[in-house]
């Protein structure tokens, strides 16, 4: 049961992160598009305003729109993310707060429901989907070479822009290597349950990190030899399209800056 467990998960990740690989779409300038997603979902990420919520997923719908081809894509991902924090959130209304709702038994155990758990959880699940929904439009639409465009652009320098985009390249690749680690030491012991599991990790985790060590080291060599180490060229032209998203952010920060001041 553990290993399905651990397994499933595992594979869940990785396959998100593969839809996400995948993508590219690029319609956008990669500096706006990327410094957008960074705004909106840290804005929304302490934001407490229905508002705030509202809007950033709505931009998120025009983006996914607009680049038609990501939108199965995305409702999977946002799909999947929707349920686990709601999975996460489910205990909060009955743990947290004081003016209770309503209550039921279960088994003769009665079980309370408080308005203010309640609230806590309606604002965490639309406040996770709303972050994850607008950096998950953002990143689809750009693909890692977009991203990797993007952090250049802002700056950011070239070693480290393709550490970024190569660790999340690479996730799905360490995932699925853990997953048949995971599965070879438990063929080969002879304690079973979640006790044996985590005395294996150890073990795993240390192949896992020199597997990655070496096909990081010779994947920069390939690169190098063949001249692909910061030959992107720089989309500096914004389009009509860029100056929307703009000032699309702009306003949703303003507006949810003064939101969050004033309520």
């Amino acid at each position: 049961m553990y290993r399905d467990i651990v397994s499933t998960f595992l594979g869940e990740i990785a396959e998100i992160i593969d839809t996400i690989n995948s993508s590219g779409y690029t319609k956008y300038n990669p500096r706006v598009a990327l410094l957008s997603s960074v705004m909106l979902a840290s804005l929304v990420s302490f934001s407490r305003n229905m508002l705030v919520y509202l809007l950033v997923i709505a931009l998120s719908i025009v983006i996914v729109l607009d680049s038609r081809r990501i939108a199965g894509k995305w409702l999977k991902v946002i799909a999947l993310t929707l349920a686990m924090v709601t999975l996460v959130s489910t205990p909060i209304p009955l743990l947290i707060g004081v003016e209770e709702v309503f209550y039921f038994e279960v088994g003769g155990i009665a079980i309370h429901v408080f308005r203010e758990g309640l609230e806590e959880a309606i604002h965490l699940v639309l406040r996770t989907t709303a972050a994850s929904s607008i950096f998950t439009a953002f990143i689809m639409t750009l693909g890692w070479r977009g991203v990797y465009l993007g952090l250049r652009e802002l700056g950011l320098p070239s070693s480290l822009g393709y550490m970024v985009v190569f660790y999340i390249r690479y996730i799905p690749i360490f995932s699925r290597d853990i997953v048949r680690f995971l599965l070879g030491r438990e063929a080969r012991r002879f304690s079973k349950g979640l006790r044996g599991i985590w005395s294996s990790l150890p073990t795993v985790v240390g192949e896992i990190f020199l597997r990655g060590f070496d096909r990081a080291f010779r994947l920069e060599l390939a690169l190098e030899a063949r001249g692909f180490l910061d030959n992107y060229p720089r989309g500096n032209v914004l389009s009509p399209r860029d100056y929307t998203i703009l000032l699309s952010t702009l306003a949703i920060v303003v507006t949810g800056s003064v939101v969050n001041i004033c309520f």
